[in-house]
């Protein structure tokens, strides 16, 4: 199985928290848009500013995902990917979730084949259900 992920699922798994996927490594391939850096740090950082996460913490976690990015296939957010998250979608998605799943769909394309979603965000795996993209369900965040 390939698996897009987003922040909401990396997070989840890497800080403990309940509801993280329980088998989250056992997919045959993972892949992300180059949001999910981002996402992650600025929710570090905003974990570590409210007292939840010491600088040891915070050090410790972002080499985690630093590690984790070079382990998983990037794709690019282009002046096109973003040009297709503004178009509308079937259902209500944010922003950055839909440049997410407009790379999740520009991948399969390219790859022409199923990619999951693996995401905690509600709004995120209804549009892409909506657009027929396979989700893992997973407790909300939202």
């Amino acid at each position: 199985m390939i698996v897009y992920l987003d922040s909401s699922a990396l997070l989840r798994y890497l800080l403990k928290t309940p509801g993280a996927y329980a088998d989250f490594g056992t997919w045959d391939k993972a892949v992300s848009s180059e949001l999910l850096t981002l996402e992650c740090r600025r929710t570090l950082h905003r974990l570590r500013l409210i007292g939840e996460l010491g600088d040891e913490d915070m050090a410790y976690f972002s080499a985690l995902v630093s590690e984790f990015m070079d382990t998983i296939d990037i794709i690019r957010v282009t002046s096109s990917l973003m040009d297709q998250a503004g178009m509308a979608f079937p259902t209500v998605i944010g922003s950055l979730d839909a440049i997410h799943l407009v790379s999740l769909l520009a991948y399969q394309g390219d790859i022409k084949r199923p990619v999951a979603l693996l995401s905690h965000g509600r709004q995120l795996v209804l549009a892409a259900r909506s657009l027929g993209v396979q989700s893992i369900t997973l407790q909300s965040r939202d």
